[in-house]
């Protein structure tokens, strides 16, 4: 559960020791609170930045964090691959900063300009943090158990996908956790690796995978390319020849003429298997109606739909299972 509290804005006449960083430690301990200034022409102004302080406070920690990390894995894990990995992590609003807190605020009359501190106090951070950081990490690790069983390139491909979308939530809190207590994260550290180390095996997987492409009713070949194209992006090789992997792509893109108009409903199919006929995945999709004035235009629009389409969709689809399945 994620909290966020803040006390109402006071005019205060006393000098807090928080208003300057050279004196905030008497009142937040670095070893026990994380603390960032914020000042503004009004209390919620004051609070945005003082917010803003913080969260820069952790984005920048997390990327050096997540870049020293890949560096180690990138010279000493033997499974090398040349597609890196980002994981520079942006925490965007303020209920992602866990056990968010805020003092009162403090006008300056020499300024006229109001003062806030967003600090988090580690410890009850942590004791928030750490029931779902435990909870991700299981279900990672039920993840894994699938992958390992199974045997088959492909499948296993999906289940490495699957597992790995099941990391993120653990990855973002983790980098968060670490951030505010590092001796305490620490214990979770050896999932990074293994998360790691699945990125790269997946990717290295792909790449054993040789795919032969069908198309049927595609007669501009622009669905197959960008099919072939997207496919190749993963990490996926596109064989010319027959191949152990073939995706068929059945294309409707039909137009018929209705008083002044064309109309056209596309439709496409891109299924995946064996040589031997076995389905691996498939992903199917029918637009809603395009028109216009000539058939060329029709057939263009609904080319260019198809190719959107595939852009957003296509390997969300074929290649990773949603979270509920």
């Amino acid at each position: 559960m994620i909290f966020s509290c803040a006390s109402t804005a006071q005019r205060t006449s006393a000098i807090p020791d928080w208003i300057s960083y050279e004196t905030m430690n008497q009142e937040f301990p670095e070893k026990d609170f994380i603390a960032r200034i914020g000042s503004g022409e009004n209390p919620n102004l004051a609070q945005l930045k003082a917010d803003a302080e913080l969260s820069s406070y952790f984005n920048q920690n997390i990327k050096s964090i997540t870049q020293t990390q890949e560096k180690y894995l990138n010279e000493n894990n033997s499974t090398t691959s040349q597609k890196a990995l980002n994981r520079t992590i942006t925490i965007t609003t303020n209920s992602e900063l866990i056990g968010l807190k805020h003092t009162d605020c403090f006008f300056n009359k020499k300024e006229s300009l109001y003062y806030t501190c967003s600090y988090l106090n580690r410890n009850e951070a942590w004791f928030l943090i750490e029931p779902k950081l435990k909870s991700y990490s299981t279900n990672f690790e039920n993840s894994i158990q699938g992958v390992d069983n199974e045997s088959e390139i492909f499948n296993k491909i999906i289940l490495q996908n699957k597992a790995l979308q099941e990391s993120e939530d653990f990855y973002d809190l983790y980098y968060l956790a670490y951030c505010i207590t590092p001796e305490k994260a620490k214990k979770y550290s050896h999932y990074t690796t293994e998360i790691q180390k699945l990125s790269y095996e997946n990717f290295e997987l792909k790449s054993k995978i040789k795919i032969y492409t069908i198309s049927n009713g595609d007669s501009s070949n622009r669905i197959k390319i960008k099919t072939e194209e997207l496919l190749s992006n993963e990490g996926f090789i596109i064989s010319q020849s027959k191949a152990s992997y073939i995706a068929t792509i059945n294309l409707n893109t039909e137009v018929e003429k209705s008083k002044d108009i064309y109309l056209a409903y596309p439709q496409i199919k891109i299924s995946i298997e064996k040589s031997d006929g076995t389905a691996l995945a498939t992903y199917s999709k029918q637009l809603g109606k395009i028109s216009a004035y000539t058939k060329e235009t029709t057939e263009r629009l609904a080319l260019n739909k198809l190719e959107t389409e595939l852009e957003n969709n296509l390997i969300n689809n074929l290649l990773y299972k949603k979270r509920s399945e």
